[in-house]
């Protein structure tokens, strides 16, 4: 009589599945891919000296609603190489973590951005030439009397080449990294404006082994405010003392200082966090809790470059995974020995 073959199918089918849950718990703790940034920047913008020849690091201008004012800029080529570079306003405001930034260049203008006349929209350069630029601001009517924030950004007009980065042997994550540089444009309308920071709230958070404090403030004035102070902390009956520095915040605006508080235990902790500026002191006081530090191994992926590794456990959704594929396993077993014990007893029938 002839053999019977094997119930390939359902070995087929056993094998299969375990190929792929094995690929899902690999595949989960992959860690999350790291682009580095920066190179060098061969071409720069800056204002033109002022009247006595001092340099400017940025723009400052006065004026009227309705009034349009006029400056220069000159934008330089130091590189060994032409350039040909995109030009364009960009509209001033606060980085999360305070201080100047700017947005939306390169854009259909918004805010700030659209007070900006005259800019060409490219400019070529041969290497070592610069090119002094007029411009123009026109601020519009009805403008409320405070500080404003525009700028002038330059990127070069074609993208570079695309460089490898990340780890890894075998890695072919690509990035094209575009450098871009920003003069600011400060623009104050009327007089005798109203200088005041708030702090909102502070809480705490932990990076690695290091608590932090995060101090969230406001800009309720009519400048630009920073300012520099301390957060006075007690703990366990031991007191601290930590520095704490707000970059430029705009009007209207809010950002978080986030100050490193080495020492502070995880827990609550009795805070006051002053701020002088200007003329005043904001001032806070309240509980701050930090939460517990959790490990996190950092690994590095390029040079200079480094990237978190998650936690080392298996996500919910791939313990419910493994848990299913288990019992389509142990069935699909259970089956397969049936298949066999009645093919047995089928043969010995037969003989």
């Amino acid at each position: 009589m002839t053999k019977n073959p094997a119930p390939l199918p359902l070995l087929t089918a056993l094998v299969a599945l375990c190929a792929v849950l094995g690929l899902s718990v690999v595949g989960s703790a992959a860690p999350a891919a790291a682009v580095a940034g920066g190179g060098s920047t061969p071409f720069a913008v800056t204002p033109v000296p002022a009247a006595d020849g001092s340099s400017r690091s940025y723009f400052t201008l006065d004026g009227a609603p309705g009034q349009t004012l006029t400056d220069q800029v000159v934008i330089s080529n130091a590189g060994k190489q032409s350039e040909t570079l995109k030009v364009s306003a960009a509209r001033g405001t606060t980085s999360p973590n305070t201080g100047s930034a700017f947005a939306g260049a390169f854009a259909a203008c918004s805010g700030t951005a659209c007070w900006l006349g005259r800019l060409p929209s490219e400019v070529s350069l041969e290497p070592g030439a610069s090119r002094t630029i007029p411009f123009t601001v026109r601020i519009p009517a009805g403008t409320a009397p405070k500080q404003y924030l525009a700028g002038i950004t330059v990127r070069p007009a074609a993208d570079p080449s695309p460089v490898a980065v990340g780890g890894g042997s075998g890695s072919k994550a690509q990035a094209v990294i575009i450098n871009e540089i920003t003069v600011g444009v400060a623009v104050t309308v009327g007089s005798q404006l109203r200088t005041d920071l708030r702090i909102q709230g502070v809480t705490g958070a932990v990076t690695g082994s290091t608590s932090l404090l995060e101090v969230k403030v406001h800009d309720q004035g009519q400048t630009f405010v920073n300012g520099t102070g301390a957060a006075d902390c007690t703990a366990s009956g031991h007191s601290l003392h930590f520095p704490v520095g707000v970059n430029t915040v705009l009007p209207g605006d809010s950002g978080t200082a986030q100050v490193t508080a080495a020492g502070l235990p995880a827990g609550s902790s009795d805070c006051t966090v002053s701020i002088p500026f200007g003329k005043g002191t904001a001032h806070w006081r309240g509980s701050v809790t930090v939460p517990v530090a959790k490990v996190v191994k950092r690994v590095q992926v390029a040079p200079g470059v480094y990237a978190a590794v998650p936690p080392n456990h298996v996500p919910r959704w791939a313990i419910a995974l493994l848990v299913t594929g288990g019992v389509v396993i142990v069935a699909l077993i259970a089956a397969l020995i049936v298949l066999l014990l009645r093919r047995r007893r089928q043969r010995t029938v037969a003989v």
